[in-house]
């Protein structure tokens, strides 16, 4: 962009551009491991339904990339499970799914645009999965890792999570016709 026009009209963006089969997000401050490409297209030939999000655990890293932590998320059995967990993640201002493990069809991102220049994730995981009803297929291995540092966008806006998430919710429910937050 010529300039700063925020990370959902940038996603949106890529997502116009996108020519192939499927599309997947990398933060400018997170790394993919070697694998994680050919272990999400395995995910694809499993027989999960065709419009599936699939997201995976991963590592946290300092800024010299030396992991610090990691995350092992449960296999969520069903999907009211997953939909409880997102919503109880949503409601503590966390949230589990990291953006930049999700792989997806490039026809389905199409389908399922962002909004918000902060919290576009969480409102896009949120509308996802409790309006559209889509699914979003885990796979236990550790594809990414996300550098936590002070200059990301989520730890230079902390204070702000709450609040910001309020408009998230709002906009859930007005799209639900109900209240869910």
């Amino acid at each position: 962009n010529e300039k700063n026009e925020g990370i959902a009209f940038s996603r949106n963006r890529g997502i116009d551009a996108a020519r192939g089969k499927f599309l997947c997000f990398l933060s400018a401050d997170d790394m993919w491991r070697q694998n994680y490409l050919e272990e999400m297209v395995k995910l694809t030939t499993l027989g999960f339904p065709v419009n599936s999000f699939f997201y995976s655990n991963y590592f946290l890293v300092n800024e010299n990339n030396v992991v610090i932590g990691k995350t092992d998320f449960p296999k969520i059995d069903n999907y009211p499970n997953f939909l409880i967990t997102v919503t109880e993640q949503a409601k503590m201002n966390t949230m589990f799914v990291n953006y930049s493990s999700i792989f997806a069809p490039t026809d389905l991102w199409r389908d399922n645009r962002f909004e918000f220049n902060f919290g576009e994730d969480l409102f896009h995981l949120l509308r996802c999965t409790l309006i559209k009803k889509l699914p979003f297929i885990f796979h236990n291995g550790h594809l990414i890792l996300y550098r936590l540092h002070n200059n990301n966008t989520t730890s230079k806006n902390f204070s702000k999570i709450a609040e910001n998430n309020k408009k998230i919710f709002e906009r859930i429910n007005e799209l639900a016709g109900r209240q869910i937050f």
